[in-house]
């Protein structure tokens, strides 16, 4: 069960964490394709991590 919760925290911090750099990426100009290119990640990975990225940025959890 520990293994489990300490998976499931990496999880979190590890998606935050792409949000973040996605997010980051848009900003300074790069397109989904580029920042799939660059991640080694699809599109609809980077426009989903966007997307998450966005919903956080609006409501204020930028941790």
């Amino acid at each position: 069960m520990k293994r489990e919760k300490e998976l499931a925290k990496l999880r979190e911090i590890t998606e935050k964490t792409l949000e973040d750099v996605v997010g980051k990426m848009w900003e300074l100009g790069k397109s989904f394709p580029d920042i799939a290119q660059y991640l080694i990640l699809t599109e609809a990975e980077v426009e989903a991590a966007f997307m998450r990225y966005q919903h956080r940025f609006e409501r204020g959890d930028r941790t």
